[in-house]
């Protein structure tokens, strides 16, 4: 397969490549041909070879670095702050068909790499809350085998979670849920941005780089003991929910695309300077 797409960019011959991915086993060696720039969704990806790194909330990033052990590079990264290009689902999935009750309280998590982003303590305090309010079920989606959850809660994980896997239609089943659980970590912000854009409200941690990016910083929440309190408010209170909503989704707005494609541009050439630079050629 990493041949395969060897052989397919080679035949294209682009002028540049800009990749999201976490990790990539094609991206060492189309960096030997290509100039390459890493964009961002809120993690970052220290695996491969760039010549160039994009990156929201750099400032956040970089104070998180250490504790992945991560480097900066002030020259190769760059702060580059963006939205999210969605628009509002106009279906609302069905719930039966994921097992919800029309009255239930919905809430839900997306994401690729839940097996580490939904560490024990932060399962807890959902676990907790859900034992507390026996009306509301957790949908994760992206992974079915969560450890946290299926080796402490196997009784819940039977009743009040509902696991999996990845959906083309998330904009529906965001449409259908009252609320979005961001856990504490570095990615997941287009998720959050699909989900803001579809009238949901998501409740992250201020210091989460993606969340503070897409949702805002303000809105966020200090800690995990904050998030807990934070949770039980927007169950009971739907206008705060409401309230909270609206700013996030102003937040969204002001991430136009209209006014990052310049910026991306310069960022391209810059790219494409770096890539010649090190190949020892000349930029014609």
């Amino acid at each position: 397969r990493v041949q395969e797409l060897i052989e397919l960019t080679k035949k294209y011959n682009p002028e540049i490549i800009i990749t999201t991915t976490i990790f990539s086993n094609s991206i060492n060696i189309l960096y030997e041909m290509f100039p390459i720039i890493y964009l961002s969704l809120g993690g970052i990806n220290q695996n491969n070879n760039f010549d160039l790194f994009l990156l929201p909330h750099i400032k956040d990033l970089v104070k998180m670095m250490p504790e992945f052990n991560l480097r900066y590079d002030p020259i190769k990264m760059i702060s580059f702050d963006y939205g999210g290009n969605f628009e509002k689902s106009l279906i609302v999935a069905n719930r039966k068909e994921y097992g919800i009750g029309e009255h239930e309280f919905l809430i839900i998590t997306v994401g690729v790499r839940l097996k580490v982003d939904l560490f024990q303590e932060y399962v807890d305090i959902v676990v907790n809350f859900l034992r507390k309010n026996k009306d509301v079920k957790w949908l994760i989606v992206g992974e079915e085998d969560i450890p946290t959850i299926d080796l402490k809660y196997k009784e819940i994980a039977n009743t009040q979670i509902r696991k999996i896997k990845y959906i083309e239609n998330l904009g529906e089943v965001y449409r259908a849920c009252n609320l979005y659980l961001n856990p504490p970590r570095i990615g997941g912000g287009f998720s959050m941005a699909e989900a803001v854009v579809n009238d949901l409200c998501v409740l992250t941690t201020a210091a989460s780089p993606a969340g503070a990016l897409h949702c805002g910083r303000e809105n966020g929440v200090g800690n995990l003991q904050e998030y807990a309190k934070e949770l039980e408010r927007l169950y009971n209170d739907k206008n705060y929910r409401y309230e909270k909503l609206k700013k996030e989704q102003a937040v969204q707005e002001s991430l136009s695309y209209k006014n990052l494609i310049p910026k991306l541009m310069e960022h391209i050439e810059t790219a494409k300077k770096i890539y010649f630079e090190r190949k020892g050629m000349n930029n014609e």
